[in-house]
């Protein structure tokens, strides 16, 4: 729990020492990476990786659209049977491909708040295996 917290801190720290620009300093287009841990529900689940590019062009000073391209992958092994294989081992992975819009409320450029809304296709899919069995599932939906 202290090594969550203190990378949260390090990444808030860092996050607020890059916004620091000039006015003049606007590019229209940008891209946005992300990397993190993705926290699965349910009993037994173990932590994975979570992984986001979203390049945004500014139409306006107020108004970017952009595409956000998204994956979490996440894995479970409960070891082995005496024969050597596995008891229960799973791996799930979750995708989206969305088109975002966002609106910045100011134009000071050292703290811009905004909000922001996307639409596209959110796709999951996971193979599970056991000692007498695999099985593979994989679905689409769209979603905003």
């Amino acid at each position: 729990m202290k090594n969550k917290v203190l990378l949260f801190a390090l990444g808030t720290i860092v996050s607020f020492s890059a916004i620091a620009q000039s006015k003049s300093d606007l590019k229209p287009f940008k891209v946005d990476l992300s990397l993190g841990y993705a926290i699965p529900g349910g009993s037994g689940a173990k932590g994975g990786v979570l992984f986001a590019v979203e390049p945004k062009y500014a139409v306006v000073s107020n108004i970017s659209v952009g595409l956000r391209m998204e994956a979490a992958v996440v894995a479970r092994f409960s070891g082995y049977d005496a024969e050597g294989y596995p008891n229960n081992a799973s791996v799930k992975a979750a995708g989206s491909y969305l088109a975002t819009g966002d609106y910045y409320f100011s134009d000071n450029y050292s703290f811009r708040p905004f909000a922001g809304a996307g639409a596209g296709i959110f796709s999951l899919a996971g193979a599970e295996v056991n000692s007498t069995q695999g099985t593979v599932s994989a679905g689409s939906k769209f979603g905003e």
